[in-house]
């Protein structure tokens, strides 16, 4: 179901209340007060979203969004303010399950109260947080505890590389040599990838070169080059990265540079884009897939169309 005009303004409203209200709902009366719609103008939208599973009503006169209406939401909508603060409790919420439990544990347990004091959560948000967590089968409940399940590990190690990966942008540690800096962050990037369904090949060495990354999803294959360096990628190392590329038959480029492109990289990437693509990725879009990992897809295919249709990078 595509979100949209008073649907996503319903579903906006539904979320807020979900995290907010005592009892996860709202009125139809509060509903209309806060999104400026009668009755009548709700009823299409709230039957939409009901046989969509995104919202139900808990009586006549109350309703509540699900929890897959929840991830729909967040996936629409995952940079709003609100959206934005669910989403660092939720991440803090499974970094400290994460750290206080035994990942060689089978189903390791761990008191819900220590974890809502720790987050300093009321009783219902501890529990409106704790029951999209249970609906993504990373957490099931054992009354006091809750217990990981298996597939809660992978959620916890990408946000453990996505917290490490932070940090790096951000400097830190400060006493590290720009080259093993380079080096984390590409270890980093290309365990980040993983987790995004992505086959991954580092430090491929072949006669005379060495990629940095090779990643894979079904038929489609890139070549991944990435730069931590102070001044922007020149067009000697475009010129390079174009060499290892026309060796290569099916295959086109990705080039990750800290410190962006120069106007002479961008233009000579785009005299080849009737051979080969690369899309060019600056800090800005680095630490966009960072923040979001899924925005590594959305933004190839975003700059893949706008190099084939505009020939432009």
């Amino acid at each position: 179901m595509n979100l949209e005009g008073k649907d996503l303004l319903i579903l906006e409203q539904l979320y807020d209340a979900y995290f907010g209200s005592a009892d996860f709902s709202i009125s139809l009366d509060d509903l209309s007060a806060r999104t400026g719609l009668k009755r009548g103008q709700m009823e299409v939208s709230l039957q939409r979203l009901k046989y969509a599973g995104l919202a139900k009503f808990q009586s006549y006169n109350n309703v509540r969004i699900t929890p897959d209406g929840v991830l729909k939401y967040e996936t629409s909508k995952g940079q709003t303010p609100i959206c934005r603060k669910v989403l660092e409790i939720r991440r803090s919420m499974i970094m400290y399950i994460g750290r206080k439990s035994n990942k060689d544990e089978p189903y390791s347990r761990i008191r819900s109260l220590e974890i809502q004091k720790h987050l300093e959560l009321s009783d219902n948000q501890f529990e409106a947080h704790w029951m999209i967590l249970k609906h993504l089968h990373l957490l099931q409940e054992n009354w006091p505890f809750i217990s990981v399940t298996p597939s809660f590990w992978d959620n916890y190690d990408e946000l453990e590389t996505r917290g490490r990966l932070k940090s790096l942008l951000e400097g830190h540690p400060s006493k590290i040599t720009p080259q093993k800096r380079g080096l984390a962050f590409q270890k980093g990037f290309a365990e980040l990838l993983k987790y995004r369904g992505w086959t991954v090949e580092e430090s491929v060495r072949t006669p005379g070169e060495e990629i940095d990354i090779i990643i894979s999803k079904g038929m489609e294959h890139w070549l991944l080059e990435c730069k931590y360096q102070k001044r922007p990628v020149g067009s000697s190392e475009i010129s390079k990265f174009l060499t290892k590329l026309r060796a290569r038959a099916g295959v086109n480029g990705i080039f990750l540079s800290m410190s962006g492109f120069t106007k002479d990289a961008v233009s000579t990437a785009e005299r080849e884009i009737h051979q080969k693509i690369i899309v060019l990725l600056d800090r800005k879009d680095i630490e966009s897939i960072v923040s979001e990992p899924k925005n590594f897809d959305t933004l190839i295919r975003k700059k893949w169309h706008l190099a084939i249709s505009k020939r432009k990078l």
